[in-house]
């Protein structure tokens, strides 16, 4: 984000997708979202599109290891020296 104040893409980030997900919502269009952040987290950060997602979704929780942090330990222990 060079050249672009934090606070200033974070806001546009919020607007881009309570926009996404009220144009979704107001047209009864499904959408599918994936994410590492729970509804608690993103209620912290945008009220409105928590608020939102709770009514239109259907939560399907996966409690598994990030597999991408297990791919790059286990790239990490290959490429080690003398692995």
């Amino acid at each position: 984000m060079t050249g672009i104040p934090r606070r200033f893409a974070l806001t546009s980030m919020r607007h881009s997708l309570l926009h996404l997900v009220d144009e979704c919502y107001g047209r009864g269009v499904a959408l599918v979202i994936t994410s590492n952040v729970d509804l608690e987290a993103l209620n912290q950060i945008d009220q409105r599109i928590a608020s939102r997602v709770v009514e239109m979704c259907d939560r399907l929780r996966f409690d598994e290891p990030d597999y991408r942090v297990a791919i790059a330990k286990s790239r990490a222990k290959n490429d080690a020296p003398g692995a």
